[in-house]
């Protein structure tokens, strides 16, 4: 008879040790879910975010106010609603296609974009030092460098001495007229490289030096005839992988216009065409993203895997409770 009683005890001992860890079981999964969920939630708001920036920093948004030969006015109403704008910035055969502006400092455009509402991705703007009307040698232009290729997102491309013969030409729209601008260098420099980034007068007679500083400086480099009476245009972005990095392209602003053979490419359907950016486009270009969503996808598989396997070790407790309380049963009856 204490034999019985002691078994019995034991199972329920057993019972009560086997509810404990099916609770704690429980409870351990309504936690992963829920860190799985804010995971899930987070990851959305990124993606959301990320895309939000980036149709912010497009140049689709100022299309309409595009200055061309039959059209000048909608670029007038560009600069009716916001008086900063100056000029309008087109590299041919990239997404460079963008209005300038010039203001009293070089902090305020870098978040603000050319209509003069707050955005991350800024504006393609003028070094304040600078004359707006382009009359001085060198006029320097900046740019962040975003992701999927758009602001200034493309200057670091022509680094790749093929990208950089074949991407020669641009356009630059200022005091009513279109110029044409023919690059000549790409180089890699230091955002504190005063001699590089500061704007000279056409009167200073250094300013053949600046040219050879420059060519002694870049990596892809192209011979043209720059005469007494040009002048350039630097273009500056941000170098991804080093603080102070810059990546910078320069070119000689000319009266002659030069073809844009990059128009019937785009129209085309070619690899300018206006083709959504498919998933794997967008984590490739978005690395943290993909790895984050990479982790969620982990997390997922994991948690599935063990749902599986709760609902094994829920099965085999149920059968061991209803084999408990049959030894019970007969504990009692016995």
């Amino acid at each position: 008879m204490k034999q019985q009683e002691h078994n019995s005890e034991i199972n329920k001992t057993e019972l009560k040790k086997i509810k404990i860890v099916h609770k704690i079981s429980n409870t351990i999964d309504n936690i992963l879910m829920i860190i799985f969920i804010l995971l899930l939630f987070y990851g959305s708001y990124a993606l959301y975010d990320s895309n939000q920036v980036h149709n912010a920093s497009t140049a689709t948004q100022y299309e309409q106010y595009k200055p061309s030969s039959d059209d000048t006015l909608s670029f007038e109403e560009l600069k009716e609603i916001n008086s900063d704008v100056k000029a309008w910035l087109s590299v041919y055969g990239t997404n460079i296609d963008y209005p300038v502006v010039h203001s009293t400092n070089n902090q305020k455009y870098l978040n603000t974009n050319a209509l003069g509402e707050a955005s991350l991705s800024g504006a393609i703007y003028m070094d304040f030092r600078n004359s707006e009307d382009f009359s001085d040698f060198n006029t320097i232009i900046y740019g962040h460098h975003m992701e999927k290729q758009t602001m200034f997102g493309e200057l670091d491309l022509f680094k790749d001495e093929e990208y950089f013969e074949e991407h020669e030409y641009g356009n630059l729209y200022y005091n009513g007229e279109d110029h044409g601008i023919e690059f000549f260098a790409f180089l890699e420099a230091d955002a504190y490289d005063s001699y590089l980034y500061s704007p000279i007068k056409m009167t200073n007679t250094n300013r053949f030096e600046y040219i050879e500083y420059i060519k002694s400086n870049a990596m892809n480099y192209r011979d043209i005839e720059i005469g007494e009476n040009d002048q350039i245009v630097v273009l500056s972005t941000c170098a991804s992988l080093q603080t102070n990095g810059r990546y910078v392209v320069v070119g000689k602003i000319s009266n002659e216009l030069y073809e844009n053979t990059y128009i019937e490419e785009r129209n085309s359907g070619g690899i300018f065409s206006n083709v959504p950016y498919s998933i794997i486009d967008f984590l490739l270009a978005n690395p943290l993203i993909g790895i984050f969503v990479l982790i969620i996808l982990i997390i997922l598989i994991l948690l599935i895997l063990q749902q599986i396997a709760r609902i094994i070790e829920r099965h085999k407790r149920k059968k061991r409770l209803e084999e408990l309380n049959e030894n019970n049963q007969e504990s009692n009856t016995t």
